[in-house]
């Protein structure tokens, strides 16, 4: 979970300029392990910049 905690801190850092208010919270899903691992980032990013990054996107 820390690596990804570090991967979200870095994505958050990097769309900082790209906040909207429509999106609540973006989720990271991580497909390396056998089990799917979900983390929750509660931030305001607009559609295209997360989806952009092939992140899921949820109101």
């Amino acid at each position: 979970m820390d690596r990804l905690v570090a991967l979200g801190d870095l994505l958050l850092d990097q769309l900082e300029d790209f906040r909207d208010d429509r999106i609540k919270h973006l989720e990271i899903v991580d497909r390396q392990y056998s089990s799917i691992t979900k983390y929750t980032i509660w931030k305001h990013l607009p559609r295209n910049a997360a989806m952009h990054l092939g992140l899921s996107v949820h109101h």
